[in-house]
């Protein structure tokens, strides 16, 4: 996602994941609820039932009561301390993990894999296809997705007013990304056949053609060896200006198969 100011929270934003059809395999967590973690939820005003399920979500094991449907977790800050956190008035801040820790909480992480229904190759990629074709649910106000947003990102060039380290950093998450199309779209090709194939091609050929428009930004604004002088590069703006106009062409070809893809499969 791009914004005015070419800037990097994009990706670090909220409600961006987006499953795309199962696997035949599914890695699950969960853990075991033991006396020594009631006790300690209780001392903290927690009372639960017996009924009581530990799983992993998001980073964190959630504790919840099945009998009610309240749910707890435990959060683990910066420093390595731990916190129940359920209603705010009884979590009483965090606790230090030397207080509180792997020996003390009385969790155990178990995985299992669990077989799930299988999607076959066509419903996969219909599904991709169609996500990126309409991000607009997983996009912020005030960001920009595909076309509109090489309008932006141009923009930013040609006014000078293009952050650097954000240049440097969707410069090279836009280029991977975009070389990964192409090679998803590739490997689409070989594993559907037939006449589809041929337009899978044709569009990872698109994507190919944008990725390597975007790799000139990636030359010119290196992110691993990004220097602040290299966003005042008046020649460096301007081919990467070009190289967007390029990308963004190219990039609609590749849309434009892809709609057609769709309605293939």
């Amino acid at each position: 996602m791009i914004r005015s100011g070419i800037t990097t929270p994009g990706l670090g934003l909220q409600n961006t994941k987006f499953d795309l059809a199962r696997d035949r395999k599914q890695e699950l967590a969960s853990g075991t609820f033991t006396e020594q973690l009631r006790q300690d939820l209780l001392r903290r005003g927690v009372v639960l039932s017996d009924n009581v399920r530990v799983e992993r979500r998001f980073g964190c094991w959630i504790i919840k009561d099945e009998d009610d449907g309240r749910r707890y977790s435990v959060l683990e800050d910066r420093n390595g301390r731990l916190m129940f956190h359920g209603e705010y008035e009884i979590s009483q801040g965090f606790k230090k993990w030397t207080e509180l820790g792997a020996s003390k909480l009385g969790l155990l992480e178990l995985y299992s894999v669990e077989p799930v229904f299988t999607s076959d190759d066509d419903a996969i990629v219909k599904e991709a296809l169609e996500f990126a074709q309409g991000p607009r649910k997983w996009v912020k106000a005030g960001f920009h997705t595909g076309l509109t947003a090489y309008e932006t990102w141009k923009r930013a060039l040609d006014n000078r007013r293009a952050d650097g380290f954000g240049t440097a950093y969707n410069a090279s998450v836009w280029q991977e990304c975009r070389m990964l199309a192409s090679q998803f779209l590739q490997e689409a090709s070989e594993r559907i056949g037939g006449s589809t194939a041929l337009e899978l091609r044709e569009a990872a050929r698109w994507y190919d053609s944008v990725a390597q428009e975007l790799n000139i930004l990636t030359e010119r604004f290196p992110f691993h060896q990004r220097n602040p002088e290299h966003i005042r590069d008046e020649v460096a703006l301007d081919q990467a200006s070009r190289a967007l106009s390029r990308a963004q062409i190219a990039e609609n070809r590749a849309m434009e198969k892809l709609q057609r893809i769709v309605h293939m499969i």
